[in-house]
């Protein structure tokens, strides 16, 4: 904020500037009256000496008591003046040397003291997050470092991103949270289980460390909140592999299996084409990738027919021999 101007410095500043105009004037007239004065003066004194020498010069008149009283009031005027001009000179001197020495100066000029940002002043760097749960008592963790168990306040956290989670008995619960600057970001999270549902071409064993998981009518299963890594076979066929979840709670949580593929090689007596599962796929002989499962090959040749066969195709490499010389075995 800056600091008002005193009402006196505004006094002093008007009063030093009236002295020095009256100093100016007093000097301007006294230096006009000085040449004026010291003018008459010399001017009496010419006329008063060319006058002495008219009369030395003529032969002594008989001069009247009123002429001679006009001339020495004459000459007393003109000492008067002399006197006048001499002193209005000193005057004046002396007013320019009191002005010079009595002015009033303006005070120097006090820069404004600097005002030091306070902290409420300085950018926020900073947010505050309100983290509750149902049921209550949850581990918090934040970015990887615990902070405590719900309900939980914290009122300096870092502007940005974070990774919160909540480890709980029923589960955990993962969210990303934003902080702003000077703002209150809310966590209010509920802990229950919530349903997981798989898609594969073929049938699954479906476990969690060592635990069988149970399906229902719609082939979905219930987990507790949180990421869940899942054991997946299928011994006829094979197969084994695994799948990871992150389960939240009321939702259903849907994954897709894709089964891996093996070689298949595809021969015949005759040259015919191939469709598989309804698809044309080439013409024999074929060596191709084929995904596991039960899957139906068709082959089909001018002259000796369509043949047709269904056959599990495995993680182990297949081949398939069509020989039209012999009768169709369906």
């Amino acid at each position: 904020m800056v600091e008002r101007q005193p009402r006196w410095a505004a006094l002093t500043e008007t009063g030093r500037t009236f002295v020095n105009a009256i100093g100016r004037i007093a000097g301007t007239s006294c230096r006009v009256l000085y040449v004026f004065v010291s003018s008459s003066a010399r001017r009496a004194a010419v006329l008063g000496a060319a006058g002495a020498r008219r009369l030395k010069a003529r032969p002594r008149l008989e001069v009247s008591p009123a002429v001679r009283k006009g001339a020495i009031s004459f000459a007393a005027a003109g000492l008067v003046l002399a006197a006048v001009a001499l002193g209005a000179s000193q005057v004046a001197k002396q007013v320019r040397t009191a002005t010079a020495l009595y002015a009033i100066k303006r005070p120097p000029a006090v820069p404004p003291p600097k005002v030091s940002a306070s902290p409420a002043s300085k950018a926020v760097s900073s947010g505050r997050l309100n983290i509750r749960s149902e049921p209550a008592g949850a581990i918090v963790t934040i970015d990887g470092q615990k902070r405590g168990v719900t309900p939980l306040f914290i009122a300096d956290l870092p502007v940005g991103a974070h990774a919160v989670t909540l480890d709980h008995s029923a589960g955990s619960v993962h969210q990303v949270v934003k902080v702003k600057a000077d703002e209150t970001a809310t966590v209010d999270t509920l802990i229950y289980s919530g349903w997981v549902k798989l898609f594969a071409p073929f049938e699954l064993q479906i476990s969690e460390g060592g635990r069988i998981v149970s399906l229902d009518k719609e082939n979905r299963f219930m987990l507790s909140p949180g990421k869940h890594d899942l054991q997946l076979t299928n011994r006829s066929l094979g197969y084994a592999g695994a799948q990871s979840v992150i389960v939240r709670p009321g939702e259903v949580t849907t994954a897709s299996i894709s089964p891996p593929k093996t070689a298949v090689t595809i021969a015949a007596t005759a040259r015919a084409e191939v469709w598989l599962d309804g698809t044309r796929i080439g013409e024999t002989p074929l060596d191709l990738q084929v995904p596991i499962g039960t899957r139906e090959f068709v082959f089909r040749n001018e002259s000796f027919g369509e043949r047709r066969t269904t056959t599990t195709v495995t993680t182990q490499p297949l081949r398939i021999d069509v020989d039209f010389t012999k009768p169709d075995s369906r």
